[in-house]
Formats: C-alpha cells, structure tokens, sequence
C-alpha cells in the first residue's frame, strides 16, 4: 500500500471514528459511504500535493532570483 492510499484510509477512517480495516472492509464489500468519502479524500489529498508541489516551485524560483542578485 503506497502513502496515497494510506493517508485516504486514516483519513476516512478518522472522519468516521472507526479503525482503518473497517474503511478497508467496507471498501471492498462496496459501502458506497466509504467509497465516496475515500474519493472526497482522495481528491483532497491531491489538490494539497499540487499545492505543495506550486508552493516548492515558486521557492526554488525565488532561491534561484536571490542567487543571480549576489552576483
């Protein structure tokens, strides 16, 4: 299981108030509840690493202006 999948268990898990093999079990015996709330998660999870990924960029950017400035 990769950290993705993961981190959409412990959060939907965390949102219910049930243990992580609950999520999974429901999964996979198709309990729609869990499966939407693994998709709002999922969908959540991924806007933040986009962010994240802009917010690194833009440093690097900034890091690399600062740089050609000393010289």
């Amino acid at each position: 299981m990769d950290s993705f999948v993961g981190e959409v268990y412990f959060r939907v898990s965390k949102h219910l108030g049930i243990v992580i093999s609950e999520v999974i079990r429901g999964f996979y015996n198709h309990d729609w509840d869990i499966i939407m709330l693994m998709r709002k998660y999922g969908e959540e999870i991924k806007a933040e690493q986009k962010r994240i990924k802009k917010m690194e960029a833009e440093a690097r950017k900034v890091k690399q202006k600062s740089k050609r400035m000393r010289k």
